[in-house]
């Protein structure tokens, strides 16, 4: 009930951001990014929201089937959300833009959109992980790309797109540097035990949805990660991302046994067992 009439006050205040907007554009037509276009059109039935897409089959569906056979086949899509391999035509008029591609595949998203994308235009970003080689956050790589303190928020939280489009009950975080931002889209400094830091972790490892937990359990059971890499369609961004950790652990003096067994598996060094026999092996030492 709280809940409830803060949001029916924002409305009638003119305060709620969904009240003043009529288009959004979503970069990314996976799971996810369609889980997400697809709560934004429920909320508002005027509201233009668009995915910019490459796949113009997929776009296809998306706008003639009202589906993503491709990623969330089975779960029908609300008619005012339509998709686009254009990226000028999904941009233009836009208020707010939500991320959702891969970290991996970030840069070069954006070295390719930096000149389109007007440097008021918000950026939401959901997309997890670490980019390989520099070991960058989001919040660090879209600066970096975009030439600008481009206004962004970060999403994150204990949540799954197919969970999501059930309309099951779930809960994220917004963080950003912009308090106005931030209060935009609900956001608190503390969040390490809350939705975002151990509730993410939590249905990371033992959701039976999770990317991550499903290629974990498949490389215990001997499957090359080359083979189970191969047979999905989706990103698990834990087996990039596994590797960059380490590096930035060495860099910064930290201990991490357990994933440093992680990333030796992940990159065919060690076998899953053997990792298991070396980390109940570690030394024991006094904790400070």
């Amino acid at each position: 009930m709280r809940w409830s009439r803060v949001l029916r006050g924002r409305i009638e205040n003119g305060t709620c951001p969904l009240e003043r907007i009529d288009k959004v554009v979503v970069f990314g037509g996976g799971s996810f990014g369609t889980a997400m276009a697809a709560v934004l059109a429920r909320q508002k039935a005027e509201l233009h929201v668009i995915l910019l897409l490459r796949d113009p089959y997929t776009c296809l569906s998306i706008n003639h089937d009202h589906t993503n056979s491709r990623y969330l086949e089975g779960y029908e899509l609300p008619h005012n959300l339509k998709a686009t391999t254009s990226i000028s035509e999904a941009i233009a008029g836009a208020q707010y833009a939500v991320h959702a591609l891969p970290v991996q595949q970030t840069r070069t998203f954006l070295e390719s959109i930096k000149d389109v994308l007007p440097p008021d235009v918000p950026l939401i970003s959901v997309s997890k992980g670490l980019e390989l080689g520099s070991g960058k956050m989001m919040s660090e790589i879209i600066p970096a790309v975009l030439g600008r303190k481009h206004p962004a928020v970060f999403l994150s939280g204990p949540s799954f797109a197919r969970e999501v489009m059930d309309r099951r009950p779930t809960g994220i975080v917004a963080a950003a540097k912009d308090l106005r931002l931030a209060r935009e889209a609900g956001a608190k400094p503390a969040t390490i035990s809350g939705l975002s830091g151990l509730g993410d972790i939590m249905l990371t490892c033992y959701g039976s949805l999770s990317r991550n937990r499903a290629i974990g359990v498949k490389l215990g059971q001997g499957v090359p990660l080359e083979e189970i890499l191969k047979s999905s369609k989706q990103v698990a961004e834990g087996v990039p991302t596994a590797g960059v950790v380490v590096g930035l652990g060495r860099r910064y003096k930290v201990s991490l046994p357990v994933l440093t067994a992680v990333a030796q598996v992940l990159n065919s060094s060690l076998r899953a067992d053997q990792a298991v026999a070396e980390i109940m092996n570690l030394p024991q030492i006094e904790e400070r």
